[in-house]
């Protein structure tokens, strides 16, 4: 994608006149929101397109102009790209953090914002829930429950152990801040390393990862998919935590490689994991790693709280207001990087 300048990135690249913009929502539930979003901007052409079948013909139809796509099971990542098709495209409002289903990048000079920070807080309680539920073994009690055994099972407490955070943004941060209050000690991992973060004992960079796996209990993963990312936690990452670790991954699936987690866990390598977000969505059911006993699976929900499609719509909301009077948009990309 062509770099943006600074006066691309701020202000809309056509009239002020609002009347001559056309927006196309990309989502297979929009009525929580749509009615707000038309009544708000009345002057706004307003188009959705609700089945992954029809986003071509809905593109040549509306020909858009800006278009918020919420990426969801009934309107998949996978096919949203063909909306960078559309000849108008200036701007592109991603329902979500990553945007890596929109890859590989178009030429034409498109800004791109996601709505990082909005779901963070639902996302840091759903992370934290599994860290106490693997932590306690509450998942092999419903394993002894099934087979009606009455059994202790000892556990030790989050309190003293430490937590490695991959990646310092909104939910890392959050994390971070709930982890401490439970008195663990807190490591983050940030691209470049750098200062200190409130609520973060040591930031390190990627240079010291490996050498700081033997000290850490629970491994939190909260990065976006990029090639430099990608299956960055491997079999050399789980052959260097302790074989009683915890880890968790809420971000995106090709971040973890899955075969060298499903061998980590039968062979005791790591003692648990959870895992929201995989490879291929929907998991399949012939996937072996359905089988591991260990592992605690969510079908990519980790931040669908209720009311979540209208926190989002509320965000792009703001965003778009700040489009049409020609303020600086919030949460814009650096496409080159990819996040």
């Amino acid at each position: 994608m062509r770099p943006i300048g600074p006066i691309e990135r701020s202000r809309p690249m056509q009239s002020d006149n609002s009347a001559s913009w056309c927006v196309l929502v990309l989502d297979d539930q929009p009525d929580d929101y749509l009615k707000n979003l038309k009544q708000r901007f009345p002057t706004v052409a307003f188009d959705v397109c609700r089945h992954p079948a029809q986003i071509e013909s809905a593109v040549d139809r509306v020909r858009p102009h800006i278009v918020f796509g919420v990426v969801s099971r009934g309107m998949p990542g996978s096919v949203q790209r063909a909306i960078l098709k559309s000849p108008r495209l200036k701007w592109i409002q991603s329902g979500n953090v990553g945007v890596d289903h929109l890859r590989p990048w178009p030429d034409q000079p498109v800004v791109v914002t996601n709505t990082a920070g909005v779901l963070s807080p639902f996302m840091a309680e759903t992370v934290m829930g599994a860290m106490l539920m693997l932590n306690c073994g509450f998942h092999r009690y419903l394993a002894q429950q099934r087979d009606k055994k009455w059994r202790v099972l000892p556990w030790h407490p989050l309190r003293g152990k430490t937590v490695l955070i991959v990646g310092l943004g909104n939910i890392g941060r959050r994390v971070a801040a709930h982890a401490g209050f439970l008195g663990m000690h807190v490591l983050g991992l940030r691209r470049g390393g750098g200062g200190p973060l409130p609520g973060v004992e040591t930031v390190i960079s990627p240079a010291d990862f490996q050498a700081t796996l033997p000290g850490v209990d629970i491994l939190c993963i909260h990065v976006p998919l990029t090639d430099v990312t990608r299956h960055m936690i491997d079999q050399r990452v789980f052959a260097s935590l302790p074989k009683h670790a915890i880890v968790i991954n809420t971000s995106r699936g090709g971040v973890v490689d899955e075969a060298a987690l499903k061998t980590a866990l039968q062979d005791g390598s790591i003692a648990a994991a959870y895992m929201d977000v995989f490879a291929e969505e929907p998991l399949s059911r012939n996937n072996p790693i359905w089988d591991a006993e260990n592992l605690l699976i969510t079908p990519h929900c980790s931040d669908t709280a209720h009311g979540w499609r209208r926190l989002l719509a509320d965000f792009f909301a703001a965003n778009l207001d700040r489009w049409l009077r020609g303020a600086p948009l919030k949460n814009v990309l650096d496409m080159q990087r990819g996040y």
